[in-house]
């Protein structure tokens, strides 16, 4: 099965390229046998996946691209809890955000989970999250989403706590909740990029 877009991908180091060669000393500085990356929007090369790799810091991410055969572990944001948290989600705003809205979704039968730095951290026990990190959410949906209270509930964010971002697709990508954070809305992105 082909990776999407935001999936966790537990790889060997070793199949890590970039496109032009060159690497940041920081990324040639792993010395782990496999490492953890996030699937990016970019087109590979057949046999590739487009692959981001997160650093220590911020401002340490570099995107490159794995071998496809060298995928040990996949998991994708709809598999990831706020339970599987090794802190209690009350200790970041982000996680509690998740938790709240865990609570709020938990009869919806919809194809949805966190991204960014919380889905990394609950993917791989690593804390990455912050105080002043938000919750990224990724909501996959093969048509256009009927209109229930419970997907009312992911338009307003009422009630919740911390920072949160929703990036919402169908099919013919007519829906889209956009970045929140506060009351600002972002672009909609698909597979390619930025619409």
């Amino acid at each position: 099965m082909t990776p999407h877009v935001h999936d966790l991908l537990l790889i060997k180091s070793g199949s890590l390229s970039s496109a032009d060669g060159v690497r940041p000393v920081w990324v040639s500085s792993f010395l782990a046998p496999n490492l953890w990356v996030v699937v990016r929007r970019a087109i590979a090369p057949a046999g590739l996946v487009a692959v981001g790799l997160r650093g220590s810091n911020r401002q340490q991410r570099w995107g490159g691209f794995a071998e496809s055969s060298d995928e040990i572990e996949r998991v994708r944001p709809s598999q990831l809890s706020s339970h599987m948290a090794g802190r209690t989600p009350m200790a970041v705003p982000a996680l509690a955000a998740l938790d709240w809205l865990e609570q709020q979704l938990d009869k919806c039968e919809l194809d949805w989970g966190p991204v960014g730095s919380v889905g990394f951290e609950l993917a791989t026990g690593q804390r990455v999250t912050t105080e002043t990190s938000d919750l990224d959410l990724a909501l996959f949906a093969p048509a256009r989403l009927p209109e229930t209270p419970h997907t009312r509930s992911l338009e307003s964010y009422e009630g919740r706590p911390g920072k949160s971002g929703c990036t919402c697709r169908d099919s013919t990508l007519r829906l889209f909740l956009g970045r929140i954070r506060g009351r600002g809305k972002g672009s909609p992105r698909t597979a390619a990029g930025q619409l």
